[in-house]
């Protein structure tokens, strides 16, 4: 079975989402982790996770964004049968998207 969502929230580590449907995502997979169900969770990685908002002195709301340090969270790249990177392209309006 193929999960097909933009964001999961799996751990506040990885910040990969933005609220109710990237942690009900994130609650199907660890459901189906518990029950042992054969699936793959696919979604978008946000080198920069989603932005912070903070207020400034001045009272105006600021948009922070942190990098993520993905070499140092649980993930893992996906490698084809040849142990090279595997990439989808998929035809969008508007042009290619790799």
């Amino acid at each position: 079975m193929a999960y097909l969502c933009t964001e999961y929230g799996v751990h506040h580590t990885l910040p990969f989402y933005a609220g109710g449907l990237g942690v009900l995502a994130g609650d199907h997979a660890k459901a189906a982790s518990d029950l042992g169900v054969p699936m793959v969770a696919i979604g978008l990685l946000y080198r920069l996770g989603y932005f912070h908002q903070e207020v400034d002195p001045e009272g105006a709301q600021q948009h922070l964004y942190r990098p993520v340090e993905v070499a140092r969270r649980a993930l893992r790249r996906v490698l084809d049968r040849t142990g090279h990177p595997w990439w989808y392209r998929w035809n969008c309006p508007g042009g290619w998207w790799t």
